[in-house]
């Protein structure tokens, strides 16, 4: 047989597994979809809901069967798994994974664009509460995945917008995000759009950065590229720390808004009570509640200094965790290759 035929044959197998891969995940969706609506209200009216699917489910079909042809074509040919479909099976059912299955609580309002996103996304006519989560997990089910450790990922949901979900994420971490928007503007950090909680998992919604990680970036870098971002990071930290309160009385270790203290080394452990002063830091530090003090902590505690301003800085100052685009603003062609910001 001629290879073209052999190609041809090969080619039309992977569209009809992508296809019946497609209708799978599209089929979920819908059920789901309609387990939420006939939970609250069993008698509901199903009937504006099903006729919008007539037009909705081929579509849903088709811009899956292409995403999924599309991890086809990327993956590594060498790879067995890959070539028998699990790879990108896979992928899917790690969208699938992270789906919002049951009743929800808002723990920060959804801010317009991400309730706008839940409606327009499918072209959905209803009360915003009943399409959100339709709405975010067809959103979730187009996902592309950012980042990914263990139960915790980011995925973007828009060109502009992630969702961090995961079974572990701290609330302090949203709170905190929303405090630098409201009193740091000019400290670069994604903006919070807001965040909800799903039987144990937990849905963090943010703008999203522009560029590449610095840790992605760094190896890549000229010299006079690494020293601009040393330089950016400094005014970045000077200006977080002149926003810290003067006031003796209104200084504390620890979040802004719940202002815990949690010591994050090994495993998690929180301070029982509010830490105001580095000596109540130390403390914290070298006791730890039934367990006896060893000889070389009662020998370290008094050395340990209570002298240093407290200020406002960064929990997990990381590359990981900085942001980094090529300013393509600037024309001067001899100084292009040093011009790098820092977005967030």
């Amino acid at each position: 047989m001629p290879r073209e035929s052999i190609q041809s044959l090969s080619d039309a197998s992977q569209e009809e597994s992508s296809a019946h891969k497609a209708r799978a995940i599209a089929n979920d969706i819908l059920v789901r979809n309609i387990s939420l609506r006939i939970k609250g209200n069993a008698s509901v009216d199903l009937l504006p809901f099903l006729q919008q699917q007539v037009e909705q489910y081929p579509q849903l079909c088709n811009s899956l069967a292409q995403s999924i042809s599309r991890r086809k074509s990327t993956s590594s040919c060498s790879d067995a798994s890959t070539e028998n479909g699990d790879g990108e099976s896979s992928a899917v059912a790690e969208l699938l994974h992270f789906q919002l299955k049951g009743d929800i609580s808002i723990i920060q309002p959804l801010d317009s664009s991400i309730i706008a996103l839940t409606t327009d996304q499918q072209n959905l006519e209803g009360a915003q509460d009943e399409l959100l989560v339709p709405g975010l997990n067809y959103l979730i089910a187009h996902s592309q995945v950012l980042w990914r450790l263990h139960s915790t990922a980011v995925l973007e949901i828009s060109p502009s917008s992630v969702v961090k979900v995961g079974t572990s994420i701290d609330l302090d971490s949203i709170t905190n995000l929303q405090y630098i928007n409201q009193h740091a503007a000019g400290i670069p950090a994604p903006s919070s759009l807001g965040a909800l909680r799903c039987g144990r998992w937990t849905y963090a919604l943010m703008s999203r950065a522009a560029g590449e990680t610095l840790e992605t970036a760094w190896p890549r870098l000229v010299p006079s590229q690494k020293l601009s971002v040393q330089q950016q990071l400094n005014t970045i930290f000077t200006n977080l720390r002149s926003n810290s309160p003067d006031d003796a009385s209104q200084q504390y270790i620890g979040s802004f808004t719940s202002r815990r203290c949690k010591d994050m080394r090994r495993n998690l452990r929180e301070a029982t009570k509010p830490v105001q002063t580095e000596e109540n830091f130390n403390d914290f530090l070298c006791d730890q509640p039934r367990r006896t003090k060893t000889s070389w902590i009662q020998m370290v505690r008094p050395l340990m200094s209570a002298s240093h301003r407290l200020v406002m800085t960064h929990g997990d100052v990381h590359p990981r965790n900085i942001m980094v685009e090529w300013d393509t603003h600037h024309t001067d062609r001899q100084d292009d290759q040093s011009r790098i910001r820092i977005t967030a």
